[in-house]
């Protein structure tokens, strides 16, 4: 886990190091090998889907798009953010996203904690924070405007998330990633070359890197170690980059130590960020088990159809929960049903629930 940390936190160092390239230009270099990587592993994914799920990518292009242009904005304005405000400052406001999902969660009325709502609150405070020693000019490399990109870029990366969560219902992890990555790629590219990294020795080493530490290490890393973690505790170690990204920053000689305002302003967002996470992840674990404690009601027909009705749970769920208990069910009472039998019953369950 703390190599994937370290891999997505150095991503802001090596921004800086070429920061005279075009923001989107560079967001589009950063993005071609992780693509590439990727697609040719989605087209695989591809390949086993069942016939119905391709069809309904092809009308969910939409989603898609917006996948990948979402997120093509959010490299975009957080690579420009890097070029117009402090290291610190980009990275502590673009990992405010689980602010902006408070936010976007009481817009929607789903529901949501007071947790929730208190470290959006004091994550509101740490950035004025943050903006008063901008607007001031009190300390080194920091704007407003760049303050201002980074926040833009956490809303653009929810966005896509939004999006993805709806494509992810169906879609493989990297075949949803690889696509995304592929759209975002060219969106960026047109500017100045698809592949202009290519003719300096020192932009390749660099975009060679992004894209596969950060890119596939760091990102993908993440969503491979979901398997096996909590979401709670992978979210809670991303929020520990601002603080590694600073320090490799200062260490490296490309972004100067943070200012007074960064670091009251920054442990103020920190604290809000971890919190609202928490907050969140609890929450979350609250209503799965209520969700689990439902009553289940199982019946059985003359004809030896089992009827299941789970409150809460979707039907593909329900169906396996009426057939554990069918099975018990038959254990007990030393009875074995025909294979043929029970493939009727499956079936029907599915239909029915």
């Amino acid at each position: 886990m703390e190599r994937r940390v370290c891999s997505v936190s150095s991503a802001g160092v090596a921004f800086k190091y070429i920061a005279e390239v075009p923001a989107l230009t560079l967001a589009a270099w950063r993005l071609q090998l992780t693509s590439g990587i990727l697609v040719a592993a989605a087209a695989v994914q591809w390949r086993g889907m069942p016939a119905a799920d391709k069809a309904r990518t092809f009308k969910d292009w939409r989603y898609s798009l917006f996948s990948g242009v979402t997120l093509a904005l959010h490299f975009a304005t957080w690579v420009w953010s890097l070029q117009h405000t402090s290291l610190a400052h980009a990275v502590l406001l673009v990992s405010t996203t689980p602010v902006i999902l408070v936010a976007y969660s009481l817009i929607m009325r789903q529901p949501i904690s007071g947790g929730e709502v208190a470290g959006a609150v004091l994550a509101v405070a740490g950035c004025a924070v943050l903006a008063s020693g901008a607007v001031s000019a009190k300390e080194t490399g920091v704007t407003l405007l760049g303050d201002l990109a980074a926040f833009a870029a956490a809303v653009a990366v929810v966005a896509h998330w939004q999006a993805g969560k709806h494509l992810r219902t169906y879609h493989g992890l990297l075949d949803h990633n690889g696509w995304a990555a592929e759209a975002r790629s060219m969106v960026g590219g047109n500017c100045h070359g698809m592949f202009g990294w290519t003719a300096c020795q020192r932009y390749a080493a660099v975009v060679v890197y992004l894209g596969a530490v950060p890119g596939v290490v760091g990102h993908q890393g993440f969503n491979t170690v979901l398997r096996y973690m909590s979401p709670l505790m992978v979210s809670l170690a991303v929020q520990f980059e601002p603080v590694i990204a600073s320090f490799l920053g200062w260490a490296t000689g490309v972004s100067p130590a943070p200012g007074l305002y960064t670091y009251i302003g920054g442990t103020i967002v920190m604290a809000a960020t971890i919190g609202a996470t928490v907050a969140a992840g609890l929450r979350q674990q609250k209503e799965e088990r209520l969700v689990k404690s439902k009553s289940m009601r199982i019946a059985v027909d003359e004809e030896g159809v089992f009827e299941a009705g789970v409150d809460g749970l979707g039907a593909g769920d329900a169906a396996a929960a009426a057939a554990a208990a069918a099975a018990a069910a038959a254990a007990q009472a030393g009875a074995r049903a025909p294979v043929g039998r029970l493939a009727t019953n499956k079936a029907a369950m599915t239909s029915r629930s």
